[in-house]
């Protein structure tokens, strides 16, 4: 077997664990700021976590992230639970009110109440690059957790987050 992020024969069953859970994300040249997430925290460890407005679990992720001090995590808010979640999205990147979008991006907003303007001069090219970037890493959903050294993380529980970032479990 080969581990292609990182370019070697995987050898062993830790090999084939660190393969399936790390991803070498400076040999992959990732820029998260290139995707202008919104930024949490302003702890010196970086953490990326791919969102979506509506999701209930991203709630909670961020509800614990809120309590996090030693870190700085950037959301990257993709629509992926359907129209609602686009229009939140769009709006939260367009939107000159940056405390509506705020509370918009992090799901405070029923889509029925987010504002409808057209921002026709606003280039969503970091958003597109946001959906790009999920297909590229192989996202199945969200949340989705990347660790300052490349451990990955698919959905989140309640109350599991200092674990995972002092651990890794």
């Amino acid at each position: 077997m080969f581990d292609a992020w990182d370019g070697k024969n995987i050898e062993s069953l830790e090999d084939a664990r660190r393969a399936y859970n790390y991803m070498n994300l400076k040999k992959l040249d990732f820029r998260v700021d290139a995707l202008a997430p919104m930024t949490i925290g302003t702890g010196p460890r970086e953490i990326v976590i791919f969102t979506d407005p509506y999701c209930p679990s991203c709630h909670l992720l961020i509800e614990d992230a809120l309590k996090e001090t030693d870190y700085t995590f950037k959301l990257v808010h993709i629509p992926v639970l359907g129209e609602d979640s686009q229009k939140a999205v769009r709006f939260g990147f367009c939107s000159p009110d940056r405390e509506l979008a705020q509370k918009v991006l992090l799901g405070r907003v029923k889509p029925k109440d987010i504002p409808n303007p057209e921002f026709k001069d606003c280039d969503t090219t970091p958003v597109a690059k946001r959906v790009v970037t999920t297909q590229l890493l192989g996202l199945k959903g969200v949340p989705f957790l990347l660790r300052d050294d490349g451990l990955v993380r698919n959905g989140y529980m309640k109350g599991d987050l200092h674990k995972w970032l002092t651990e890794g479990i």
